[in-house]
This record gives structure tokens, sequence and C-alpha cells, in this order.
């Protein structure tokens, strides 16, 4: 239902980023732009910038201004939890974890 929140994790938000390196790389990254597209009650929550933050730093070396605009964008396009609260989230049903449709 496109009124429910559905959460996107760490690894949805870095293909979402990042240039595919490969034909699956490329399938996920239309699955988030799709997410986003159709959701309009798109979730995030702090753990989830930290991890993507260290991905980009650490994996593919891009530089802090543009980890910074990255995380600015989701936030625009994201409703942004304390890991506290995004936990409190209601469950299967309502909560939808897109993470898996990606195997």
């Amino acid at each position: 239902m496109p009124g429910e929140p559905v959460f996107l994790d760490t690894n949805m938000w870095v293909y979402l980023f990042t240039d595919p390196r490969s034909a699956e790389d490329r399938r996920k990254q239309n699955i988030v732009q799709e997410a986003l597209s159709n959701h309009s009650n798109i979730v995030v929550s702090t753990q989830v910038l930290n991890e993507a933050s260290n991905v980009w730093l650490k994996k593919y070396g891009l530089d802090i201004d543009q980890v910074k605009s990255y995380l600015k964008t989701i936030q625009k396009s994201a409703e942004v939890h304390l890991i506290e609260r995004a936990a409190d989230l209601p469950g299967p049903g309502s909560l939808r974890a897109l993470q898996a449709f990606l195997p």
C-alpha cells in the first residue's frame, strides 16, 4: 500500500547512489528507484545513514563532501528515525523491508 512506511536499509541506499558494477547491481538500483517513485512514506534510521556513510567512504573511497551530499538527499527523500524509533515501527504487514527483494 502506498501509505505504509517502507524502510530502505543501508544496501538499498548504497545501490541507489553508486555506479552499478554489474547487471545485477543495475536491477537492484532499479528496485530502489521504483520504491522511491511509488511510495511517499520512506523511512530510514540513523544507523542506516551511519552505515552508508562508512561504505561510501571506506569501500568506494568517496570524499566527505560527496557523502554529505548523498546524506542530504536521503534526508529530503525519507523520514529519518532514531534507531529506537525505527525499531518501534509496526512489524510485518505494515512496515515493509524491501531488502527481502534483494537476494
